[in-house]
């Protein structure tokens, strides 16, 4: 889109790819609030896009909801204008929609991204909230939407989620609302490996 872009990295990140592309980067630990307000402060950001989240052996250095918790009150006290928050299926009103499985083995990490979600909304900063099911690291299908339907489940390839989140950016029809990351083309476990 050719919007300037800032990425938020660890002090121990490789930045040579992401200078490669032409972002600048800033040092910053999500679950230090005065390091997150440092790196807001440190330029004038319009919108800013969360993907903090750990897998589930993580428990000790969590940012489910205590990163993105200060991800959100930095973006609001620094005057960020929207915040594009990419969370997970089974969260709020889509717990039903996430596998039985899923469901088990994310269960903390669901209720953390809950809180986070209710922290956004109740923020007063304009918000989309997205939420994909079974990510995998496979090529872009193409055929991936923002679903209404708190039920929409399938699997969907990072990059088709990174790039629901860019067109959201640009859509004002989705300010304040909350979308499941849907493949109509990946509904199942077996589509997936067979791709």
């Amino acid at each position: 889109r050719g919007e300037d872009v800032t990425v938020a990295v660890r002090a121990t990140s490789n930045v040579e790819p992401l200078q490669a592309l032409g972002a600048r980067t800033v040092v910053a630990d999500a679950l230090d609030a005065a390091s997150v307000n440092a790196a807001f402060a440190s330029g004038h950001y319009t919108v800013a896009v969360s993907t903090l989240g750990t897998s589930r052996g993580e428990n000790a250095r969590r940012p489910d909801f205590l990163g993105n918790r200060n991800v959100i009150d930095a973006a609001k006290a620094n005057g960020v204008k929207r915040i594009v928050f990419v969370t997970v299926i089974g969260t709020g009103n889509s717990y039903d929609a996430a596998p039985r499985p899923a469901r088990s083995f994310l269960k903390d990490v669901i209720a953390l991204k809950g809180q986070a979600e209710d922290h956004l909304r109740a923020s007063g900063v304009p918000y989309t909230i997205i939420r994909p099911g079974g990510l995998n690291d496979l090529k872009s299908t193409g055929t991936a939407v923002l679903a209404d339907d708190p039920m929409a489940f399938s699997y969907i390839a990072r990059v088709d989620v990174a790039r629901l989140a860019v067109a959201a950016i640009g859509d004002p029809a989705t300010v304040n609302k909350t979308y499941n990351a849907y493949d109509p083309s990946r509904r199942t476990l077996w589509k997936q490996f067979n791709d």
